[in-house]
Formats: C-alpha cells, sequence, structure tokens
C-alpha cells in the first residue's frame, strides 16, 4: 500500500461506516415484455363466448425480489396521451372492519378489486384514516366521482360520503332504487355556506339482480352532471350552487 508495497493493517481507526442508499425500488422494476407491446382487441363482441375481447400481457420483473407484489396499469387513449388526471381509489385506501364481508367471488368481470358486500346496518361501512394523504385540493371545483355498485332492491343509502364531526357533510353520494327508477343525489357544501345542498337526477332503469351499475359525477365549472352506465341521464345537469365544494379536514 502507499506509499510503499504490500498492505499493512491499521493500528487505530479500526471502525469504519458504510451507507448504502436505497434503491429505486427494492420491491422491483417492472416492465412489459417486447412481445407484449402490441395487441389487437375487438371493441365489440358477437357473444359472450367471443374471446376476441380478451388478451393477454407478459410483465417481467426487471429488478428486486422481495416479497410478492401485485402490478396495476392503466390503458391510455387519444384523449389523454400523457395519463389520466390524478386518482384515488377509496377503496383500496379504506379499512373495514368484520361487519363488511369481503366477497373476491363478486368481481366485477374484468376488475382486479374485490367486491365488499355492505349490509346497511350500524357500523358495517369503511373508512379512510385523517392521516392518509389524499392528493385531493382543499376546494373542489373540478372533479369526478366514479362508483361501480351492485344494489339490492329498494337500496337507499349513501356509497360515499365525508363530514365533520358537527355533523356538517362537504359532500356524499346517495342512491335510490326501485322496480323502475334510479336516483343519484350529490349532497355537497360550498365555501362560504352553513347549509348542505342536493343535487339529484333521475333515470327510467329496472336493476335486475347481481346487476353491475355504473354511476359517475362530474363537477366542472359550476356544471354538475350525472351518468349512468355510461350515458348522460335526462335532466342530469345541474348548476353549483357556490364557487367550489369544501373537502374539509
Amino acid at each position: 500500500g502507499y506509499p510503499g508495497e504490500g498492505g499493512k493493517l491499521a493500528e487505530k481507526n479500526l471502525s469504519a461506516s458504510v451507507l448504502i442508499p436505497f434503491n429505486d425500488d427494492p420491491f422491483g422494476v417492472f416492465a412489459i415484455s417486447p412481445e407484449s407491446l402490441e395487441r389487437e382487441v375487438a371493441e365489440d363482441v358477437l357473444s359472450v363466448s367471443d374471446m376476441l375481447d380478451v388478451t393477454s400481457f407478459t410483465i417481467l420483473r426487471q429488478q428486486g425480489t422481495f416479497g410478492d407484489v401485485r402490478v396495476a396499469w392503466e390503458i391510455l387513449s387519444g384523449a389523454f396521451p400523457h395519463g389520466l388526471p390524478p386518482m384515488e381509489d377509496l377503496i383500496l385506501m379504506a379499512s373495514f372492519p368484520q361487519a363488511v364481508e369481503l366477497r373476491p367471488h363478486a368481481r366485477r368481470r374484468h376488475a382486479g378489486t374485490d367486491a365488499f358486500f355492505f349490509s346497511g346496518l350500524p357500523g358495517a361501512y369503511g373508512s379512510i384514516s385523517a392521516d392518509t394523504h389524499l392528493q385531493v385540493p382543499q376546494n373542489l371545483a373540478n372533479f369526478t366521482l366514479s362508483v361501480w355498485l351492485m344494489p339490492r332492491p329498494n337500496t337507499d343509502g349513501f356509497i360515499v360520503s365525508k363530514g365533520s364531526g358537527n355533523g356538517t357533510i362537504y359532500y356524499g353520494v346517495q342512491v335510490q332504487t326501485n322496480e323502475s327508477h334510479v336516483t343519484v343525489m350529490l349532497h355537497y357544501t360550498t365555501i362560504g355556506s352553513n347549509s348542505t345542498q342536493v343535487a339529484r337526477a333521475t333515470a327510467k332503469k329496472f336493476v335486475e339482480d347481481n346487476t353491475w351499475v355504473h354511476i359517475v359525477i362530474t363537477v366542472e365549472d359550476g356544471i354538475i352532471e350525472f351518468y349512468l352506465d355510461g350515458s348522460p341521464i335526462p335532466g342530469g345537469i345541474k348548476s353549483l350552487k357556490g364557487e367550489a365544494i369544501v373537502n374539509g379536514k
């Protein structure tokens, strides 16, 4: 060793500290296999037995070997070439008591999220901790609420809501069904208001047993729109009674 030949053990400073920084992701780096980058999928099929609307992808785990992981991805369209707007999956972020039954076998077709059964009994609901950080602004002026549900006959209840300890509802979505109609209501409180407003829309629809229903509510620049199963609900365009919806803590 320097300055002479060979090496010599030190007689002092015999301990050393080595810092190993975190890598980019200890659980792994994933990529779609080059053979799976191009797929043709039919947008319409003639029958339920037609498999032209089904394809498979090979996902490669290029780095990381720590534990089991789940991989999710999204398919982008020409309308969103840079990706979809920020989204939060409230089902994945919530915690549920034993009163809420997990039903993996009841998953919606092609969905990777397990289904939960809410009986409507006291305590049978999920909650998101106040410590959970949501990428949601304090005032909601432009946003979308989307939910898939399988309502029972004559359903009447909230499917999502956020409120304060004194009973104020910042926002909430209520659904009512009967033999012939589906009614969707958006409860909300706007900036500077002390009262809760309700916007509603009703569609003529008979909901069959074990049938998934898709409900979407959009709020954009003071306009509320209601959608059911991908179509606008007739008369479902409403005006927001305020500048924006309060997203309280």
